[in-house]
């Protein structure tokens, strides 16, 4: 998906002064069982299931001073969103990582 789709999709989410991250989306998973999937595949069950997701259909951060939101675009349209909470002010700049709903979503590159 080109730029431009993207920035398509997210125009009618994104007010001025937001800060815009695009993101890398892994499911969350108990120690024993991440330990059993480095040990047994080298990490490679889990995690080529979460990089053909985040290729396929790309995450996005919409951080303002008071909310958070997590969208997810797919056919140049926002297919599905996850309110962050609880939002820390402190994101809209220095967003790292955020575990929400079993997923843990960590910054790949600020785009706005």
């Amino acid at each position: 998906m080109s730029y431009d789709a993207v920035a398509q999709a997210l125009d009618g989410h994104v007010s001025t002064g937001d800060s815009v991250f695009s993101l890398q989306r892994t499911k969350k998973r108990p120690f024993w069982q991440q330990f059993l999937d480095v040990v047994l595949s080298g990490g490679a069950l889990g995690d080529l299931k979460d990089l053909t997701e985040n290729v396929q259909t790309p995450w996005f951060l919409i951080g303002s001073s008071t909310a958070g939101t997590i969208v997810r675009v797919a056919d140049g349209h926002v297919v599905e969103e996850i309110a962050v909470s609880p939002w820390n002010a402190a994101w809209k700049d220095g967003f790292r990582r955020v575990v929400v709903a079993g997923h843990e979503y960590r910054k790949v590159a600020r785009v706005a």
